[in-house]
């Protein structure tokens, strides 16, 4: 195994802070590379990574545009919990032979490969010699909410109570057992936002990368727009039926009517 030096160089050329960076290493595998193996994504013609903030619509788009099957099968894949899945289905050792998989079984006919995640999910591609290497061959899309402190409200209540999506079930209380309690998650998580947003705008700006910005609430307005930008983005010819998509899914959106009066609250305990 080569030198650690040379992860640590990709992790700051990264803008990754170290402590979440060697969590998932140890989570699931700790290898590394000093150079890249190209082999990784045989087959692949576009590489793209979505950018997300908690709480922005992500897995409430991604699902729309998996159904396009025109990027092929958009996930996580690279954060801890997905990986571990692949290490017991698939029974690889190295983190190269777990992307390498993941990119033969997600990827479409045409060779478009696509993931999302938070920043932190660079770190695989950080050890495997993909990034920032690479990073000029990759397609990125940021996904964002521009009312943060409503995004601030949805993090700390999905925290709390432990649901994440809405299908049409029953509708989850707050998860707070006090006022006090909430306006301390509530403060904590705007920090964590405002801090992970931030390290996405530096990434950004440190390799002159300029991504398709799409923000949640003009895609909750219409969500046939943003599925087209997308693709155009990408340079992908849209599906004939991407109306139809755009207007089916079960996701809902979760906001509840205390949400203002928690927002108001918020700004005024600040």
């Amino acid at each position: 195994m080569p030198s650690i030096i040379h992860l640590n160089n990709r992790l700051i050329n990264l803008g990754l802070e170290p402590g979440p960076a060697r969590k998932l290493m140890d989570m699931t595998f700790d290898d590394h590379y000093k150079h890249g193996d190209p082999s990784v994504f045989d087959g692949v013609t576009k590489k793209v990574c979505f950018l997300f903030m908690s709480r922005s619509g992500s897995t409430f788009l991604m699902d729309k545009l998996n159904q396009s099957g025109l990027v092929g099968t958009v996930l996580e894949h690279m954060n801890a919990y997905k990986i571990k899945e692949g290490q017991e289905k698939w029974g690889v050792t190295s983190m190269k032979d777990y992307i390498r998989k993941t990119v033969e079984t997600s990827r479409t006919e045409n060779g478009v490969f696509a993931f999302k995640g938070h920043l932190e999910s660079l770190v695989p591609l950080a050890q495997i010699g993909e990034m920032p290497d690479r990073v000029k061959e990759w397609k990125f899309v940021t996904i964002y909410r521009r009312d943060v402190i409503a995004q601030t409200i949805s993090l700390a209540r999905a925290k709390a109570t432990g649901v994440w999506h809405d299908r049409g079930g029953k509708a989850s209380g707050l998860g707070f057992p006090d006022q006090a309690t909430q306006m301390k998650e509530l403060k904590r998580n705007y920090s964590i936002i405002l801090r992970k947003q931030g390290a996405v705008e530096r990434f950004l700006l440190m390799h002159g990368i300029s991504p398709l910005r799409l923000c949640y609430e003009d895609f909750c307005e219409d969500q046939g727009a943003a599925l087209q930008q997308i693709f155009d983005h990408l340079d992908i010819a849209p599906p004939a039926n991407l109306e139809d998509i755009a207007q089916g899914g079960s996701y809902k959106v979760m906001r509840k009517p205390e949400t203002e009066e928690i927002a108001k609250q918020f700004i005024r305990k600040f």
